[in-house]
C-alpha cells in the first residue's frame, strides 16, 4: 500500500503543479472576470450575474458535508484504492487526472511561448503573452488631506458634559 500511496502520490503532485501554474498564468484574466461579474451584478440593482466557472479541481470522492472525518478518510481511501483488499492497480480517476494534466502542461508551455508581435513586422516581439508573475503597473494616488470638520453646537456641549463628569468622578 506504501508503494501505490506512493505512486499515486507523485501523479497528483504533478496535477497540483500543472494546475500551480495555470492558477498563476490567469489569474489576471481571472480578476477581470470577477470585476466584471460584480460590476454587471451592480448595474442590474444588486440581482446576481450567473456564477462564474471555478478553476478548482473537482474531487475525487464526493463526500457528505455532515460526514465525519473518519468517515470522510475512509472513502478517500477506498476512492484511491488504499486498502488492504486492493491489488496495487492506481485508481482510474488519478491516471485520469495524470493523462489531463499532461495535456494541460502542453497548453501551458504553448501559451508561455506565445508573444506579442510589434506593429511593425521589422521589429522584434514586444515581449510574452502571458505573464506567469503578475505586477500591478500602477502608482500611488495622491490624495489632499481631508479638512477638518468642527463638531455642531450640541455635540461639543455633550462633549463637554462628558469631560465635566469626568473630572468629577
Amino acid at each position: 500500500m506504501a508503494r501505490l500511496a506512493g505512486r499515486e502520490e507523485d501523479q497528483l503532485a504533478k496535477a497540483h503543479e500543472v494546475w500551480r501554474q495555470w492558477n498563476v498564468m490567469t489569474e489576471p484574466t481571472r480578476r477581470a472576470a470577477r470585476a466584471a461579474a460584480l460590476e454587471q451584478q451592480r448595474r442590474r440593482g444588486g440581482e446576481p450575474a450567473e456564477p462564474l466557472r471555478s478553476a478548482e479541481p473537482e474531487p475525487i470522492t464526493k463526500q457528505a458535508e455532515a460526514a465525519t472525518p473518519a468517515e470522510r478518510d475512509e472513502a478517500t481511501a477506498q476512492a484511491l484504492n488504499l486498502t488492504p483488499d486492493t491489488y496495487g492497480a492506481v485508481p482510474e480517476a488519478v491516471e485520469d487526472a495524470a493523462g489531463y494534466n499532461e495535456r494541460k502542461q502542453d497548453e501551458i508551455n504553448e501559451r508561455a511561448s506565445e508573444q506579442v508581435p510589434d506593429e511593425d513586422p521589422d521589429c522584434e516581439d514586444i515581449g510574452p503573452a502571458w505573464q506567469t508573475l503578475v505586477e500591478r503597473e500602477r502608482d500611488a494616488v495622491i490624495q489632499p488631506p481631508q479638512p477638518i470638520v468642527p463638531p455642531s453646537e450640541q455635540v461639543a456641549e455633550r462633549s463637554d458634559d462628558r469631560e465635566d463628569e469626568r473630572e468629577a468622578d
